[in-house]
């Protein structure tokens, strides 16, 4: 049965968490307690950049991504800035584009369309 399969690992998912829960707890406790430098900041946005786009050069800047949308998130914790780049890379919103698609975009525009270089029957 799938169905019996699917709750069950949805139950172990929920042990799983439960009993990392303390853990967890004490990594979020120590990220309130880390300071970052503007510099370190600037680091863990371009990075985080790179783990969601790849080597691909990203549509928005590392300063886009760690500017925060909320007062409570104004600080310089590893966790508020973990906090802002997690939301402004979930939540969107944030403008900007890509040099490499500007170039390809205008390429196109100036390519021959497929109507003049078709093979005559």
């Amino acid at each position: 049965m799938i169905k019996g399969r699917i709750r069950d690992q949805i139950i172990d998912g929920v042990y799983t968490v439960a009993e990392d829960f303390p853990r967890l707890i004490d990594a979020t406790e120590g990220m309130k307690d880390t300071r970052r430098s503007s510099d370190e900041q600037r680091v863990l946005a371009e990075a985080s950049l790179v783990a969601r786009n790849g080597e691909d050069e990203s549509p928005v800047r590392p300063d886009q991504i760690i500017a925060p949308r909320r007062r409570e998130d104004v600080g310089q914790t590893l966790w508020q800035t973990f906090n802002v780049i997690q939301e402004n890379l979930i939540r969107g919103g944030i403008s900007g584009r890509r040099q490499t698609a500007m170039v390809a975009s205008a390429a196109a525009r100036h390519a021959p369309s497929m109507a003049s270089t078709r093979m005559s029957d």
